[in-house]
């Protein structure tokens, strides 16, 4: 007599045959359960165009005013200017190398007709058609991008030299300074 198991369960290669029929089907479902959601997804959309919503909000930054102090009007002022980041940050360096750290606005040479947060001489401040009272901060400064754009750092190389060796006024000096 024989088994109906083993008649139904005959082994082929040491797997038995229904384990790759049922292999064979399971792979058979899925890929066209995959074809099926494939095939819906190109021909559907995902999200109704009426649920569609354009939202703008106004963001609105907070600017410190130009003329705060001399260093934010240096800034700002060199901004306006076209000039560089770099440039602003070497201006104030300047203004601090001539007038003192903290920026002296109304600074004035006893030896020469220098005044102001830049130090700029008469001569220079006519011949440059600079505008305002040399010691206002905000005449000084333009006057100052002005000369800067036209001559850079050369009518302040003097005050380099006579300054630490390093140059200019740079923050750690004035820091020390004041500490």
């Amino acid at each position: 007599m024989i088994d109906k198991r083993k008649k139904f369960y005959r082994t082929f290669g040491g797997y038995k045959t229904n384990d790759y029929v049922g292999a064979i089907v399971m792979g058979l479902f899925a890929g066209l359960i995959l074809a099926i959601t494939l095939f819906n997804a190109t021909h559907t959309s995902p999200i109704a165009p009426q649920s569609i919503k354009s939202v703008v909000q106004e963001v609105r930054a907070y600017e410190v005013p130009c003329d705060y102090d001399p260093i934010s009007y240096i800034r700002c002022s060199s901004q306006r200017a076209g000039l560089s980041d770099k440039d602003g940050s070497m201006l104030i360096r300047i203004a601090r190398a001539e007038s003192g750290c903290q920026i002296n606005p109304t600074a004035q040479n006893k030896y020469s007709t220098a005044r102001g947060s830049f130090q700029i001489i008469i001569g220079t401040w006519e011949s440059n058609d600079c505008d305002g009272k040399r010691t206002d901060h905000k005449s000084n400064t333009d006057c100052a991008i002005k000369i800067y754009k036209l001559r850079g750092t050369q009518p302040w190389e003097t005050s380099a030299h006579q300054k630490s060796g390093n140059g200019w006024a740079d923050e750690n000096q004035c820091y020390k300074a004041f500490n």
